[in-house]
């Protein structure tokens, strides 16, 4: 018992946050794969702790938010770090 709230403390994540985060990232995944706007965007998501990172290009500084808001609207989610990055001219 002592030892799993050592490894907790010590920043080791537990089998239910990385199955959180799994559920997470595939949800997110989905989600972006069904928007009409964003579904063949090459976008790569990754999650942490609830953080997720976001990272790929797009064509507009809109469709990189409307990215970051589909994944922010996930359940489970406490930040994004949007990355992707703009290569066209934004809105």
């Amino acid at each position: 018992m002592a030892l799993a709230a050592t490894a907790c403390s010590s920043g080791a994540r537990t089998v239910d946050e990385r199955v959180t985060d799994a559920v997470i990232t595939s949800t997110i995944r989905q989600r972006l794969a069904d928007d009409p706007s964003l579904g063949t965007a090459s976008l790569d998501v990754a999650t942490a702790a609830g953080v997720v990172t976001l990272t790929g290009q797009l064509p507009s500084q809109a469709l990189k938010a409307r990215a970051g808001a589909l994944a922010r609207e996930v359940e489970g989610v406490q930040d994004i770090h949007n990355l992707i990055r703009v290569t066209g001219r934004g809105d």
